[in-house]
């Protein structure tokens, strides 16, 4: 008889110690903590389910991951089937999007999540339809016996399928239905299991209808029986959660909006009861279908709710001209768990660019987020950060003959600036024991600017620092200097707010940097949230113009080792030179 793997798959191992617990559990808190994370504290104990990691947990677009896990309200349709399916509603195209996503098992092996979603409109009426493909690829697993000796190797394989419909109910309304089937597969456990998600999205005739709330109920379903070779059938249950999430955009004039995001998941799991030492315990052996659960797994909130805030800053769709028009958005955010389950406060981050021709778009973004908790403080640690990628294809609907409504107009610019140059960067301040010598630095920098209007813009930056950094006086012992890149992608808002002086503008917005450090013959690479402000002028000499700027920078960061919230501070003065394309 074959004895369990020295590798288990997840429906292998205890409860108490699954790796695949990762994402239930919570400690409330407010808004504010956009900015300032807190780490929580408490005691462990499971809630959740085997099957929480390739369902529950992943986001299925960079915009989700970066808002701190969460879409029921203002998420994109790709989310759907891990938020809410109603989001499937309102669509006027046609959409195929993918994502890679690497998680980590106890052994720090990789294990990457794929995913698949399609999404269309039916008509005018007729609401929406879409399919997702989840496929997930565990490391080769050896069973051994007791003298050690190889019986046998195997892959775990979990596949995952949904299909989902949605449609308005009235004009502030709307609903969404998705059954899935899932399955787990190797040569010694299998699992098969159907379930249902449904969910509702309102939009109320209050806050110029820009309130957006989400409530929905996801992969509800009986428990799992999972078959073992040669042992008896086990039980588990189903990875179901209830969300309910808002959204409000704090500022929206037409060409970009800042939204605001909060939201609350609860993990529906339960358990029945067994007499033991003459006092009821619980049966971990007897889970709870999800809708007994919904009923009655209440007693141990908030313990168990996450709490997930975020921020964006987006662009609607800019003109670009002769049918070409560019959007692009980022996002920071923040989930929070606690007591009940895996302790984890997790900082998240995406930057997310499409192009499109006449209705037809790409779109690639990238998404990363990393633990602010210390790594003795919460459980089967990580390795963060972790990055996710999206690429997505969108054909207008009426390509294939589907009535539906027109979809908004780009917003017309009045003129684009192309840009070049040069900042002198002084580093005021750095964050770890490497980056000590505060010192300067060049950044390069190219610059699109979209002027929506005679005062008002939307920027475009990428910049390039490189330099070699002096560390002799902080650690003598190993080579003095050490290569430190950085890349950074920005997006800002500009104004010229003075009529006298319509040359002068003040700016500021977002911005996403990827640093690399090179030092013993290592690359060590992060990817951090950046804020930003600056002023300067736009000097026309017909169609070229000259920008000198000056600009400061914020970038937070964090160890994963210390619990503390780290950063730097840049300040620059810089010149550069453009050509009025239109």
């Amino acid at each position: 008889m074959p004895h369990l793997p020295s590798r288990p798959a997840p429906a292998l191992i205890p409860r108490r110690h699954a790796f695949t617990h990762f994402h239930r559990s919570a400690m409330l808190a407010g808004l504010v903590a956009i900015l300032f994370f807190f780490p929580a504290s408490g005691e462990l104990s499971a809630q959740g389910s085997e099957f929480d990691t390739p369902l529950r947990w992943p986001p299925r677009s960079v915009w989700a991951m970066g808002s701190g896990h969460q879409g029921a309200a203002m998420g994109a349709r790709e989310d759907a089937f891990a938020y809410n399916p109603a989001l499937l509603a309102g669509a006027t195209d046609i959409s195929l999007s993918l994502f890679r996503l690497p998680i980590y098992n106890m052994w720090s092996e990789t294990i990457p999540i794929h995913s698949a979603v399609l999404s269309m409109p039916l008509g005018f009426d007729d609401g929406s339809i879409g399919a997702e493909y989840i496929n997930e690829v565990f490391p080769e697993t050896e069973v051994r016996d007791e003298a050690n000796n190889l019986l046998g190797r195997y892959t775990p394989l979990f596949r995952s399928a949904a299909l989902g419909y949605a449609r308005p109910l009235s004009n502030t309304l709307q609903a969404g239905v998705s059954l899935r089937y899932s399955s787990w597969t190797d040569n010694y456990i299998t699992a098969k299991f159907l379930s249902f998600s449904a969910g509702l999205r309102w939009t109320p005739l209050l806050l110029e209808r820009k309130l957006h709330v989400g409530l929905s109920l996801l992969d509800m379903g009986d428990a799992v029986t999972t078959e073992i070779a040669g042992k008896p059938d086990e039980k588990s249950p189903q990875p179901s959660a209830i969300r309910l999430e808002a959204g409000y955009p704090a500022v929206d004039d037409g060409a970009m909006r800042v939204p605001l995001m909060i939201g609350l998941s609860k993990p529906l799991v339960g358990y029945g009861e067994r007499e033991q030492g003459g006092r009821m315990v619980t049966d971990y052996s007897q889970p709870w279908s999800s809708f007994s659960a919904l009923l009655n797994d209440w007693h141990d909130a908030p313990r168990d709710i996450t709490v997930h805030t975020g921020v964006g800053f987006e662009w609607n769709r800019i003109s670009l001209g002769r049918g070409f028009a560019l959007t692009q958005r980022i996002a920071t955010g923040n989930h929070t768990a606690g007591p009940k389950a895996w302790l984890f406060n997790v900082f998240t981050l995406s930057a997310e660019a499409a192009l499109s021709y006449r209705g037809i778009t790409a779109v690639a973004g990238l998404a990363t987020e990393w633990q602010h908790l210390p790594k003795d403080r919460w459980y089967l640690p990580q390795d963060v950060p972790r990055e996710m990628f999206q690429f997505a294809l969108r054909v207008p609907a009426a390509m294939l003959g589907v009535r539906v409504p027109e979809a908004e107009a780009p917003v017309a610019t009045r003129r684009i600036i192309l840009s070049a140059g040069a900042a002198y960067t002084l580093h005021l301040r750095q964050s770890y024991i490497l980056d000590q010598d505060k010192g300067a630095g060049v950044d390069l920098a190219a610059e699109s600017a979209f002027y929506t209007s005679d005062r008002s813009a939307l920027v475009m930056t990428l910049l390039r620092n490189q330099e070699t950094v002096d560390i002799s006086r902080n650690l003598s012992p190993i080579p003095n200097t050490y290569e430190l890149t950085r890349w950074k992608y920005r997006a800002q808002y500009r104004w010229h707010p003075a009529e006298a002086q319509p040359s002068l503008f003040v700016q500021g917005g977002a911005g996403i940097v990827q640093k690399r450090i090179e030092i013993f013959d290592h690359g060590f690479r992060s990817i951090l949230p950046e804020l930003l402000a600056g002023i300067g002028a736009v000097l026309p000499f017909e169609t070229v113009v000259v920008q000198p700027y000056a600009e400061f920078s914020v970038c937070l960061e964090q160890d994963g080792y210390s619990g503390i919230v780290h950063g730097y501070s840049d300040a620059g003065i810089g010149v550069k030179v453009g050509y009025v394309w239109r």
